[in-house]
């Protein structure tokens, strides 16, 4: 069985709790990380009391703190600043998104040059102790080209999401 985590999200300003699933080992052998779907939907709940039901369904804790991630204006970056919070909330609704999509044997259009990029600055400019010399910060930069790309990305994952609940 794969270990499963409750994922807590904020999505057209109502909550849902979703099941992340992952084998937690890099083998080869090792299934590709996603969420639970079911007959082509992804396994979802509304209220707090559904997700009691998903825990005894997936083996999870219902009182571990899920992830929580906020995905309404994600896709706006119009204006968003480009520092670390933004950096790691973008990387992580991405990240999701992307589980999401493969999930459901859907292309989150994720792939190419200036995807990759995008992603890359993201990453960096999460300034994690483990990639960041210490004393050095990243700040990225973002163009308006990027900024649509990397918004193209989002909203493609959120209608992949929305169409698969």
């Amino acid at each position: 069985m794969r270990n499963s985590y409750p994922v807590r999200i904020t999505f057209r300003r109502e909550p849902l709790w979703i099941v992340w699933q992952s084998d937690d080992v890099a083998d080869e052998g090792a299934a590709p990380d996603g969420v639970a779907v079911e007959q082509g939907r992804i396994v979802h709940v509304r209220t707090q009391e559904g997700l009691a039901g998903l825990a005894a369904r997936f083996g999870f804790d219902p009182d571990e703190d899920p992830t929580v991630l906020d995905l309404d204006g994600c896709e706006d970056l119009s204006t968003e600043p480009s520092g670390k919070e933004f950096c790691s909330r973008i990387v992580e609704v991405w990240n999701l998104l992307g589980d999401v999509a493969s999930s459901v044997g859907a292309d989150l259009g994720d792939r190419g040059p200036l995807v990759s990029r995008c992603y890359d600055k993201l990453f960096f400019g999460m300034n994690l102790e483990s990639v960041t010399p210490a004393g050095d910060h990243f700040t990225p930069a973002f163009s308006e080209e990027e900024r649509l790309v990397m918004a193209g990305v989002l909203r493609r994952g959120i209608g992949i999401l929305e169409a698969h609940l």
